[in-house]
């Protein structure tokens, strides 16, 4: 595998030193968390507060795609918690900050708060002896939700993962270096759920390369138009009309890269479901075109499918590679040993920033995107907003296009909504307008 693994070899170094008993010491620096909170069916939840308060108080609020960034936060496992305004959800996560380095894929579901269930164990080996350090994952096992939410065990090998929703089945996993792993399914039917597991020895499984890897890469208007609750929810029900396994298959979408015109570029990652046993997590490798030198981060989570490159050096109208790797529980970081072969190689080239020019009655204009093949605009009677359908939709226009006639006679003075999206040929890469009025 000609790539550099550096990243990955040090990310994995860190984690498995606190998996076995590191990392909960004093604060030594500073970190930041970021991902995706989304309700019980995986779709993001706009205007969400996500807080901590581990050696101060941190708090920030999501924006149209259910992603919110903390900063400043404690370098150790801090609890991530997230509520909207009204307290009727609310859902947790674990994040485990290091120095100068951002946690990505911390996601939260929030569930309705008088439904709530946790799991509650101990982790032991085959002779008894407490699991101290370690990780516990607990995914729905419906795949409404692609992450999972996890726990760390205390010193006497107990856990708790916390507001998680009653009737519903998890996928409980403890796994930890070198140990092999013990996985259960579990529906909590009461406010709290006993679930006891033991690790074996690590199998040492011939990892095959994990399959299906898909991307998109979407360029969205900026953080500063996400001031407006009502507008965050504008997009993502555009990105709904667009995909329409879009809500079922969202789980993190954190936030990335700003074009030159302050708007964030993010490449989300999907793939197969990876059922080899003693899986630890996985690698993810990204390269810009035409290097041949990979990046790679570490996704410390063995129940995932889903991923969403973070890098802030991530530009428009630059071709990406993406391959991931499965990382078993005996990975040697020193030989990178443990590691599958990559994946099926997936690209990407995100589009520049779509601009709109102010209509001439019922006519959109807009400037043209380079690289886009195809534009199609929605109008809505109402804001737009997940749930509400739009009124027309255009057919698909050529790349050649800048503006839209609408058809029919719109009813003087009422206000009317739009968006146009343009979209490579492909589908791999869509650019998002602000909302337009008429």
């Amino acid at each position: 595998m000609s790539v550099v693994k550096t990243t990955l070899i040090g990310a994995m170094a860190a984690l498995l030193l606190v998996g076995c008993g590191g990392g909960g010491g004093s604060n030594v620096g500073r970190g930041e968390v970021s991902g995706v909170v989304f309700d019980a069916d995986g779709k993001p939840v706009r205007g969400a507060t996500v807080f901590v308060d581990a050696d101060g108080h941190r708090e920030t609020e999501t924006d149209s795609a259910g992603t919110y960034v903390l900063r400043g936060v404690a370098a150790k496992d801090v609890l991530v918690r997230a509520e909207t305004p009204d307290g009727q959800f609310v859902g947790q996560n674990l994040a485990r900050v290091f120095t100068n380095e951002r946690d990505l894929s911390v996601n939260i579901a929030l569930y309705r708060s008088n439904n709530l269930a946790r799991i509650v164990g101990q982790v032991t080996d085959g002779s008894g002896n407490v699991q101290r350090g370690l990780r516990v994952f607990a995914r729905p096992t419906d795949d409404s939700i692609l992450s999972s939410s996890s726990a760390v065990t205390d010193n006497d090998g107990f856990y708790v993962i916390d507001r998680l929703a009653r009737g519903v089945e998890y996928r409980v996993l403890a796994t930890a270096p070198n140990r092999g792993e013990d996985t259960r399914l579990l529906t909590p039917t009461a406010r709290e759920v006993q679930q006891n597991l033991v690790l074996g020895t690590a199998s040492n499984p011939d990892l095959t390369a994990p399959t299906g890897l898909d991307a998109i890469a979407y360029t969205t208007p900026g953080q500063d138009t996400f001031r407006s609750t009502k507008l965050n929810r504008a997009f993502e029900a555009v990105k709904r009309q667009l995909d329409p396994t879009r809500a079922a298959r969202m789980a993190k979408r954190p936030t990335t890269k700003d074009t030159a015109l302050g708007r964030p570029i993010e490449v989300d990652l999907f793939w197969d479901e990876y059922t080899k046993v003693d899986t630890y997590g996985f690698g993810v490798y990204r390269r810009a075109l035409p290097s041949t030198v990979d990046i790679s981060t570490f996704l410390h989570d063995p129940l995932a499918q889903y991923f969403a490159d973070g890098d802030e050096l991530l530009q428009p109208n630059v071709e990406y590679s993406y391959a991931i790797t499965a990382i078993s529980t005996t990975f040697n970081e020193g030989t990178g040993q443990g590691q599958s072969p990559l994946s099926n190689r997936i690209s990407v080239v995100p589009l520049s920033d779509l601009l709109l020019q102010s209509p001439t009655g019922q006519t959109v204009r807009w400037t043209p995107v380079a690289g886009a093949a195809k534009y199609q605009m929605f109008v809505y009677e109402e804001y737009p907003d997940v749930g509400i359908l739009p009124i027309h939709t255009s057919a698909e226009l050529s790349g050649a296009a800048s503006s839209y006639a609408v058809p029919g006679t719109l009813t003087p003075g009422r206000t009317y909504y739009y968006v146009v999206v343009g979209s490579r040929a492909d589908n791999s890469a869509q650019a998002l307008s602000i909302v337009g009025t008429l």
